[in-house]
């Protein structure tokens, strides 16, 4: 597996994927965004990490924040969390095949 890791300007990085696994990452930002849209996976470990409790000393004070911010907060992640890695994962993709058709491959 071929990875290279440019500098991009700016501070950022170009980083140049393999095809399968650009696809292999857009994939788990689906499984992602699946994951948190999904109603009956309140118990699942993925979740707990993803949303931790907002005070581990005092339940009453972390379920006032679920009850006052959760929805909010879940609405958030998943467009945050996809949108983002589906971008990303997108322009890797555009910039490969570029290299790709101009060094004639």
């Amino acid at each position: 597996m071929n990875v290279a890791i440019t500098a991009a300007g700016g501070g950022a990085v170009m980083v140049d994927l393999p095809d399968d696994l650009r696809d292999l990452l857009a994939s788990l930002a689906k499984q992602l965004t699946e994951l948190i849209d999904d109603p009956d996976a309140a118990d699942d470990p993925g979740m707990a990490r993803l949303f931790p409790p907002a005070s581990v000393d005092d339940p009453m004070e972390a379920l006032g924040f679920e009850q006052l911010m959760g929805d909010a907060i879940r609405a958030g992640k998943p467009g945050a969390a996809g949108r983002e890695a589906r971008k990303h994962v997108e322009e890797f993709g555009r910039i490969a095949r570029r290299r790709a058709k101009a060094a004639g491959r």
